[in-house]
């Protein structure tokens, strides 16, 4: 009987001894091996980049906009520029955004950044711009107008915006601001540095040209659609936000390089007077 009990104990003993072992074997060797295996698994195939986590939210601003639906669309943009600063969509999030607040801007309907003016008697495009604090161009362009003689009791939806330009040299960009705020940017295709070695440079739109034929056109003429545009910066002789991919009727000088629809579009949005700061950092 005791012989029995003694044997019973020893068997015991060992199946604990060998439980022990296959325990720690599982935890320190086959368990890790296969958290490898699931995380390989799971792991993106060999030189495809890690799935964005940012990607969710952007397709569903994507989403909304492809539905029309602007404001949701411009508040989930915006929601989503401000979570994600260093996602891989912000250049399309921003290009995105812009694209919506110019179209709100240009809508010809009523706004919250709009006023309604009723055409007077004696009023043109530059009167009307004079008196709502806007720029006859803009005025133009928000309205849909084919041409700029107004009648009697027209109409027309005035932004009220209040832009400034940030230009940042290392990104290569060039942001339209709207009382602070993100509106659009663009890309600089191509920069001169002002030769000054400063950080920072604080300016403004001193003039609006536009160039046909290598002479200088009016807003209103029938060259005018056709003509090139620039912004001329104060203080800064010959420094210009020009367009930069069309080589005929360019003005001189160095300056800020954007695409030709980008510089008729700024030439469009500001005024003269709108600040410009140039960023070299």
């Amino acid at each position: 009987m005791i012989n029995l009990l003694k044997a019973l104990v020893i068997l015991f003993l060992l199946g604990a001894i060998a439980g022990g072992a296959a325990g720690t074997y599982y935890f320190f060797v086959e368990r890790p091996k296969r958290l490898d295996a699931q995380e390989l698994a799971q792991a993106p195939p060999a030189g495809q980049p890690t799935p964005d986590p940012t990607t969710p939210d952007f397709e569903k601003a994507q989403a909304l906009k492809r539905d029309l639906q602007y404001p949701e669309a411009r508040d989930a943009l915006i929601g989503f520029l401000t979570r994600y600063p260093d996602s891989s969509h912000r250049q399309e999030a921003e290009t995105m955004l812009g694209d919506i607040n110019l179209a709100e801007l240009c809508s010809g309907k009523p706004g919250p950044n709009k006023v309604e003016y009723i055409v007077q008697r004696g009023d043109v495009l530059d009167r009307v711009a004079h008196k709502t604090k806007s720029n006859p161009e803009l005025i133009y362009q928000a309205n849909g107008l084919d041409r700029i003689m107004l009648r009697i009791g027209q109409k027309l939806e005035v932004p009220q915006v209040d832009f400034t330009i940030d230009v940042h040299l290392k990104q290569k960009k060039l942001v339209l601001l709207d009382r602070g705020h993100f509106f659009k940017s663009y890309v600089l295709q191509d920069f001169r540095p002002l030769g000054k070695k400063v950080p920072v440079i604080n300016t403004k739109v001193q003039e609006k040209i536009a160039f046909k034929d290598g002479r200088r056109v009016p807003f209103g003429s029938k060259e005018f659609p056709a003509s090139l545009r620039s912004l001329t910066l104060a203080g800064q002789p010959g420094y210009t936000i020009y367009a930069a991919d069309a080589n005929p009727d360019k003005p001189g000088g160095t300056g800020l390089g954007v695409a030709a629809s980008d510089a008729e579009e700024l030439h469009t949005l500001v005024s003269v007077g709108t600040p410009v700061t140039i960023d070299a950092k």
